[in-house]
């Protein structure tokens, strides 16, 4: 999750960069191209693998503050280590698939 030093702009949770606390419709606002249902959705399979911590806020409308759990702060470098051999072999991986697709409809 992204850190930040300063109080959401929406003003109903604040975080710093040690917390990695984050609301969830600041959650929205960083991932863009996700609906509330599909965040919420990810966000409980996330908190059941006991990667994030879901803590309520008392306000309306409801709201809640996500941090990263102590086994949540071992994922940065694995995922980091994985983007990085994306942005290097993504290009090859998607040629293969490409090929692939091409041999199986000329078999059919």
């Amino acid at each position: 999750m992204p850190a930040h030093s300063s109080a959401s702009t929406n003003g109903r949770c604040s975080y710093t960069s040690t917390s990695a606390a984050i609301c969830s419709l600041e959650l929205i606002n960083f991932v863009g191209g996700i609906s509330r249902k599909v965040l919420a959705r990810t966000l409980r399979r996330l908190e059941s693998y006991g990667l994030i911590e879901r803590r309520a806020c008392a306000e309306a409308p409801p709201t809640g503050r996500n941090s990263l759990t102590d086994l949540g702060h071992t994922l940065p470098e694995p995922v980091a280590a994985l983007t990085d051999w994306a942005k290097t072999y993504g290009a090859a991986v998607a040629n293969f698939q490409e090929a692939a697709q091409q041999d199986t409809r000329s078999n059919t």
